[in-house]
């Protein structure tokens, strides 16, 4: 079996979710990778750039008819070529295209007469499902290919399915991740505060505003509980010093930390000192929207509460009152007493058991197995 998976990139810290499943099967010798850029290595990986770069005059017409929402076309003769020319010389027995909207790029431009897996992952089923001539272009590759459409979550079908996407043939797919990487700490913390963590980017959909407003009123609330805590976010980039203007304005900067971008097992390390996990996600101001977030699947691989919303398929990993605290989008003033209220709260083993059962790495990769099995039988 030859697989040939396609995106704009491939490497990036936030597609982890993406690089497990490169990393698996490149060592059976079985992956190969085209993508516009390669950030990032991998062993046994047959991996080739291919940038999306129509001419001046192409791109704006483009663009053009994408922001009056007449057409999402991105049909480049050039492209085209050279993409049709390395899958005819890869000769994949399966197509993997990862995010809807990026695999138009590519199944716009090449003919296949082989199965086309297209998956979504959290902005091409919610913010790009607000552009009609999305849906179309979505409809029409479904018309020209053999496409077989991947979902994360039962809630993403819903939305696709809703949209008007024709997810018939559709598989669900959740993430899964390594547990033998995150494991819940042995010993006792070092620190005797209790840590509230976040580890995300800084982008508007993980909610951090509406964090931090919760803070700043659960320390009103109760501001003798929270002298003893700190709220702890990762992230970098432009968003960063607005937030801590933010946390200053609202006088809490004395319980927040923002302490930048964390690699692997920088995180791991956070999610061993910390007693609970926030990731306040919201739908943002333009539709976008997560799948599940990696990060919440970890910290409760690590066996930690989880304050979050409504959101998504987050409700399909945290049943309100069981195994955390769910609040409806932008409630501060819900979140801000569930902020209180976890405070009671301790490590919950039957949060690792939910990974280990449903959202695992091990069975992912098997499940993703047998859809190309199925596929190819």
């Amino acid at each position: 079996m030859k697989v040939l998976m396609f995106s704009d990139s491939l490497g990036s810290l936030t597609t982890t979710f993406i690089k497990n499943e490169v990393e698996y099967f490149a060592q059976r010798g079985q992956l190969a990778y085209m993508a516009g850029r390669i950030d990032q290595e991998v062993d046994g990986l047959d991996a080739f750039e291919l940038q999306y770069a129509p001419g001046l005059i192409r791109s704006k017409l483009q663009w053009y008819l994408w922001k009056l929402d007449l057409a999402c076309n991105f049909v480049d003769p050039v492209f085209g070529k050279k993409a049709s020319a390395g899958i005819a010389d890869l000769n994949p027995d399966i197509v993997h295209c990862h995010f809807g909207y990026e695999a138009l790029k590519l199944l716009q431009n090449v003919k296949t007469n082989v199965p086309v897996l297209v998956h979504f992952h959290g902005y091409d089923a919610s913010q790009m499902l607000l552009k009609k001539s999305y849906i179309r272009a979505l409809q029409a590759v479904w018309r020209q290919h053999d496409v077989w459409p991947i979902v994360v979550s039962d809630a993403m079908k819903i939305a696709l399915q809703n949209a008007g996407v024709d997810m018939s043939k559709a598989f669900t797919l959740r993430y899964g991740i390594d547990l033998t990487r995150f494991v819940p700490p042995s010993s006792a913390k070092k620190s005797d505060k209790k840590v509230f963590l976040q580890v995300s980017s800084l982008a508007e959909k993980k909610g951090h505003t509406y964090s931090l407003e919760a803070i700043a009123k659960a320390s009103q609330l109760e501001g003798e509980l929270l002298s003893n805590a700190v709220f702890i976010f990762t992230g970098d980039g432009p968003e960063k010093r607005k937030l801590e203007a933010r946390a200053q304005n609202l006088k809490i900067s004395h319980l927040v930390q923002f302490i930048g971008a964390k690699q692997p097992s920088e995180v791991i390390d956070l999610l061993a000192e910390a007693d609970y996990f926030m990731h306040h996600s919201i739908t943002a101001g333009n539709g976008d929207q997560e799948g599940i977030p990696n990060a919440i699947m970890e910290a409760m691989a690590m066996e930690l509460p989880i304050l979050s919303t409504y959101h998504s398929g987050i409700p399909e990993l945290v049943a309100h009152g069981t195994n955390g605290l769910l609040c409806r989008e932008k409630d501060v003033e819900n979140f801000a007493r569930q902020i209180i209220e976890i405070c009671e709260w301790k490590r919950l083993p039957m949060n690792r058991k939910m990974i280990e059962a449903r959202y695992n790495l091990s069975l992912h990769l098997a499940q993703l197995e047998t859809i190309y099995a199925s596929l190819l039988s």
